[in-house]
């Protein structure tokens, strides 16, 4: 694959960008950054069909001069249907790193240029799609590697609160320390106000841990990247 002519859409990890970079590949987020009050106006550009590629992520001024794009799926896909209509000729990847759930269906844009690839393989067969291995980054490093926590979690509820719980009981009744740290859904109750932890600091953590646990939430058959870390790391 020329790395030149490839080009990423990618709304997720920011922390990940200039990992992606630094293999040479092209990497912008889906739209441009915009300010309070421009969101309004991008809202009304984008319920009255007029002009919508303005609010579009600098990499519209790179379609002419690449062969592929890959887009890591989130819950939109109308940038996606104007690469198509507008770029017949670029082969378009959209990845899901997420199961199809938490995204948009495949299947309510149908274009011969997009291609639909996931890392879950109960959604490869549930919708048809071309499967891939996850992946990682053999270009970041842990700052330290001291074990001083045995066990650590870091993640969204997702449903699996309850169970963490009672697992870090168990841990704990075993003298095995531990660090969970679970964010509450959005739009959840926050009484305790836990919020996500930016990547660095994660990798941080998990740079003075023994273990990784990974806990997938129902609905998901392919490997999290808690793995892929434990693997690299």
């Amino acid at each position: 694959m020329n790395n030149d002519r490839t080009l990423i859409i990618y709304d997720s990890v920011k922390y990940f960008v200039p990992f992606i970079k630094d293999k040479g590949i092209k990497c912008f987020s889906s739209f441009r950054t915009v300010t309070k009050s421009e969101k309004i106006f991008r809202k009304l550009s984008f319920v009255a069909k007029v002009n919508e590629k303005e609010w579009y992520g600098e990499w519209k001024n790179y379609l002419i001069s690449v062969d592929r794009v890959i887009i890591f799926a989130t819950n939109r896909y109308d940038y996606i249907d104007y690469i198509a209509v507008h770029y017949p000729h670029i082969r378009i990847i959209v990845w899901y790193w997420n199961p199809v759930f938490r995204c948009f269906r495949p299947d309510v844009l149908n274009r011969k240029n997009v291609e639909y690839w996931s890392f879950d393989k109960e959604d490869c067969r549930k919708y048809n799609l071309k499967y891939n291995t996850t992946f990682y980054f053999n270009n970041i490093s842990l700052d330290s590697n001291r074990s001083e926590i045995d066990v650590v979690f870091v993640g969204a509820d997702k449903g699996r609160k309850e169970a963490l719980i009672e697992l870090q009981k168990v841990f704990t009744d075993m003298n095995v320390s531990t660090n969970f740290h679970i964010v509450p859904d959005k739009n959840k109750p926050n009484p305790d106000q836990i919020k996500p932890i930016v990547y660095n600091d994660y990798l941080n953590l998990i740079g003075h841990c023994k273990v990784i646990l990974d806990y997938v939430q129902i609905g998901q058959a392919g490997l999290t990247l808690r793995p892929m870390e434990s693997i690299f790391f």
